[in-house]
């Protein structure tokens, strides 16, 4: 029985690992690099709240982090267009981390809008997240879920943009990051907007293989 057990832990584990790496790699970075540390500093702010003293922006491993008080915004144009290399991208999926709130799911409600410009046009993405799970899921379909301090907002991607994706030669020439603190704890905010990446849709087949395997994990942990 103990060897039985092992056998399905590894292969719960190796099919995990396989769904992870293949998660991965199927994502396309939208500024050519994992987190969004490359964006620089000195991005065209298109609203006055990043334009304006004490606005500090810096850039760290982790991505591009933002301490402002207003609704701000900053415009960055990739210097050498990304290309979208997997034309069954359907969906943009940005990660923002909170970092001077604790407990930001129930004490803030802030705008995440994003945009994303490429042979198609300069599409605008992205909603209100936060303060007592609260997510604007009418803003296209958004979802938005919340990992400690860190949340992550999926959005379908425009008809014209999937498109233009589809067509194989489409690039990501632009991208711009905004920030509404609709209600944040003494007004000032530090967040670090972690990346923003395109990814095909997830299959229902791939969904129900993830929750096979953890309901497997639960159930060899149950037994023993």
């Amino acid at each position: 029985m103990k060897q039985q057990s092992k056998r399905l832990v590894a292969a719960i584990a190796m099919a995990g690992g396989l769904l992870i790496a293949s998660s991965t790699l199927a994502q396309d970075y939208v500024t050519g690099t994992p987190t969004l540390s490359n964006v620089p500093t000195t991005m065209t702010a298109l609203y006055p709240g990043w334009n304006a003293v004490p606005t500090v922006i810096s850039s760290s491993a982790a991505g591009l982090e933002v301490y402002s008080y207003a609704y701000g915004s900053g415009y960055y144009a990739n210097p050498t267009p990304v290309p979208i290399l997997n034309v069954n991208d359907a969906e943009a999926v940005l990660t923002l981390t909170v970092n001077n709130v604790d407990n930001a799911q129930n004490n803030v409600w802030i705008g995440i809008p994003f945009a994303i410009g490429d042979n198609y046009a300069n599409e605008f993405y992205g909603g209100y997240v936060g303060e007592y799970g609260y997510f604007d899921t009418q803003q296209g379909g958004m979802t938005a879920s919340w990992n400690g301090n860190t949340v992550t907002e999926v959005v379908p991607l425009d008809a014209g943009q999937i498109a233009a994706i589809q067509t194989g030669v489409d690039a990501i020439y632009s991208i711009n990051l905004e920030l509404d603190p609709a209600v944040y704890p003494g007004g000032f905010y530090d967040v670090t907007f972690n990346s923003l990446v395109l990814q095909p849709v997830p299959e229902p087949a791939t969904l129900a293989l993830l929750g096979l395997g953890a309901v497997g994990f639960l159930a060899i942990r149950r037994r023993k």
